[in-house]
């Protein structure tokens, strides 16, 4: 075997070990986030849009928390699922259905369409992770803000449809 050849598979093996480092470490952190999503959805019930704007807003703070590192480990395992292994990936799918479950509770109890409500939790959760990819490319708070706003109005004409 070549040189350059063991290279490139040395740096795929520590590609695949960060990523699958980053996969648990995110359903980590998705585990212990849950109870701040879980109350912020609380209210979903009664209000539903004030529900998904506090669950948009407990994103947006991680992000704004100079404490925390950039970017969202949810978002970077999702990208790494094609070099996981079988199980690994299915962790990092898993988180990501996760968020989407919890907002489909949500907004089922906020009095959408079961098709409605999974329409808006997957955009909602896709919404969301981007919210952290926006944000390590450089938008600002305005930015994100007006992304979250985009969603939540939307949101907000389909309830009074």
């Amino acid at each position: 075997m070549t040189t350059a050849v063991r290279r490139g598979a040395q740096s795929t093996d520590a590609k695949s070990a960060r990523a699958i480092r980053r996969a648990f470490l995110a359903l980590l952190i998705l585990r212990l986030n849950g109870e701040k999503y879980d109350a912020a959805l609380s209210c979903a019930a009664s209000e539903p849009v004030a529900a998904v704007r506090a669950f948009f807003d407990v994103t947006l703070e991680r992000i704004a928390d100079p404490e925390l590192p950039d970017g969202c480990l949810i978002a970077q395992s999702a990208m790494a699922i094609p070099v996981l292994s079988p199980s690994v990936a299915a962790h990092a799918k898993q988180a990501l259905g996760f968020q989407r479950l919890r907002l489909r509770a949500a907004l089922k109890a906020g009095r959408l369409t079961d098709q409605d409500a999974e329409a808006f939790a997957v955009h909602a959760a896709a919404v969301n992770q981007s919210l952290a990819v926006m944000s390590r490319a450089g938008a600002s708070p305005a930015q994100l803000l007006a992304i979250v706003g985009v969603t939540v109005d939307a949101l907000s004409q389909a309830l009074r449809a």
